[in-house]
């Protein structure tokens, strides 16, 4: 019986609430998203096997701890996108509003020798882009 009282205490100290409200910190696997990223490199197959392309000056994606995000296209300024974003396991998705429409875009997520790869989920073939961390 002398026991009981600190196996409750301990117990009850252990519990804790696990439901993430909307403004909740970010899990701890899309804490690495976080920052400024730039495109370095595509890889995009037309059916064989290809390597990494080089891009110079490439578009810049920023994520933000409130889930916002901000892109900027290095072809044209108009491109750029804000809105929110989610992180489930491996997948990022990207929700904003384009002329009044809309949209959420899917990636499969993953970091490579401290690289943030996205691959558009739904491509047949190879469809992915590397980014480097520049903040």
């Amino acid at each position: 019986m002398r026991y009981f009282l600190p196996l409750f205490l301990l117990l009850f100290i252990g519990c804790s609430n696990n439901k993430q409200e909307h403004n909740a910190p970010l899990p701890l696997s899309a804490s690495g998203l976080l920052g400024a990223w730039q495109l370095e490199a595509t890889r995009i197959s037309p059916g064989s096997p290809v390597d990494w392309t080089e891009v110079s000056d490439g578009s810049r994606y920023t994520f933000e701890s409130d889930r916002s995000f901000d892109f900027v296209s290095s072809d044209d300024a108009s491109l750029g996108k804000s809105g929110s974003y989610e992180v489930e396991e491996n997948l990022l998705t990207l929700r904003y509003s384009v002329q009044g429409e809309n949209v959420a875009r899917v990636y499969y997520m993953n970091f490579e020798d401290d690289k943030l790869v996205l691959q558009f989920v739904g491509c047949i073939e190879s469809c992915s882009e590397r980014y480097r961390r520049i903040r």
